[in-house]
């Protein structure tokens, strides 16, 4: 049993974001249609640029956000594509679309439109900036959107070092969390109300949302001030060292003035007990004492290994993390013992550890991950359920209006 069982998505969406929203509903029992324009998904081209395969049997990053879903490839802008379209959408539950709203209404499939012909129709849209304001036509990424519009990138770094390089799609897989919420408050809503609605959400609205912090404590009325350096902490006890080893760890505090003692002694600082500096964190960036706290902080850590500092955090219930490589995550065992990722055979042999949905259910089941399969590999099977004929598909196909 699994909890979206009866649930049908159509989608109409490229990349990540959306379609990732498409893949998780449908680990979790939803039928989801994709449909691609003839010539693919342009995400089946994206893994070459971080030295993934990109074959039709062999493409891991197209399968994280495309596993288990029907594929069809449908000219949607053509007169018998657009039927096509009407058909499938004439059971659905939920159509998920990322394509720009001004696109989407000259092809007929904005949500005033087709409310009228399918009133209980969840109409799920994703854009880069909203549906209103000056930027609503522009087009949004992750990089853009999410990442350059939300203070983040400007503000978390030394005042002299370069923007950092966030990795691909992070902010997109943040924002359909938030997506995927949306929508299923929509399939609540409507078992009471009897009428679908339209849902919306995007990249900056997503950002601005994760940012919360920075951007209320930057506004006039409280004046918090950047760079985001080492030496621009709040809390020399809530923060990130190098250890002797090379290796970085962060340890945290949960209230300074309740755990001053505590990390004082640990650390042996039991002078800063009586230095009225070091009373609170705001004394403490008021006298700029947080950068003397720093430096002696640098000095300690990196007297002792990573390895000795996370078992002297281990005995006294101190909260840390040794700071991971992206290479280390795939053969973490508390990872693997939470089944975090899952291991996907590929036609080629092939076996990489993927990312999973991150939700769990005591009495419902996910699907297990399986590579994507290629353009249109579902294609005729969707068109005869939709009445099609053997005749017919292979006539679509012969004038490029399915593939």
């Amino acid at each position: 049993m699994k909890p979206l069982e009866g649930i049908k998505v159509i989608e109409l969406a490229q990349v990540v974001a959306a379609p990732t929203v498409g893949r998780v509903m449908s680990d979790f029992g939803a039928d989801v249609i994709k449909i691609e324009p003839l010539g693919g998904d342009v995400l089946r081209g994206a893994g070459i640029a971080y030295a993934l395969p990109i074959e039709e049997d062999d493409n891991p990053l197209f399968t994280i956000m495309n596993s288990g879903k029907r594929l069809t490839a449908v000219d949607t802008k053509s007169e018998e594509g657009y039927a096509v379209l009407m058909a499938l959408l004439e059971d659905a539950d939920v159509f998920v679309s990322n394509i720009r709203m001004k696109s989407l209404k000259k092809m007929g499939l904005d949500y005033d439109t087709l409310k009228e012909r399918f009133p209980k129709l969840i109409y799920a849209h994703f854009s880069g900036y909203g549906q209103t304001g000056p930027d609503a036509n522009k087009p949004g990424y992750d990089s853009t959107a999410f990442w350059l519009r939300n203070g983040a990138m400007m503000d978390w770094k030394a005042e002299d070092e370069f923007l950092m390089n966030p990795s691909y799609a992070f902010g997109d897989m943040t924002t359909s969390n938030a997506f995927l919420s949306g929508i299923l408050m929509a399939i609540i809503g409507r078992a009471s109300t009897g009428e679908g609605t339209f849902v919306t959400t995007s990249l900056e609205a997503s950002g601005i949302w994760c940012n919360m912090c920075d951007i209320i404590s930057s506004q006039p009325q409280y004046g918090r001030k950047f760079a985001y350096d080492q030496f621009h902490q709040t809390d020399p006890f809530c923060a990130i060292y190098k250890c002797s080893d090379g290796r970085y760890i962060g340890f945290y505090d949960n209230d300074y003035i309740a755990e001053k003692e505590k990390f004082a002694k640990l650390f042996a600082m039991e002078d800063i007990l009586d230095d009225e500096r070091y009373e609170t964190t705001t004394t403490l960036f008021e006298s700029n004492a947080i950068a003397e706290a720093i430096e002696r902080m640098n000095a300690i850590m990196e007297k002792k290994t990573s390895a000795e500092w996370e078992k002297i955090f281990e005995e006294n219930n101190v909260s840390y993390e040794i700071a991971m490589h992206a290479s280390e995550v795939s053969t973490d065992p508390q990872a693997a013992a939470n089944g975090y990722l899952e291991e996907v055979e590929f036609p080629n042999g092939d076996r990489p550890k993927i990312p999973v949905p991150p939700v769990k259910y005591d009495k419902y089941d996910r699907k297990k991950t399986t590579p994507a399969g290629g353009i249109g590999a579902d294609t005729d099977a969707v068109m005869a359920e939709l009445g099609y004929t053997a005749e017919q598909i292979a006539d679509l196909k012969s004038r490029a209006v399915i593939k």
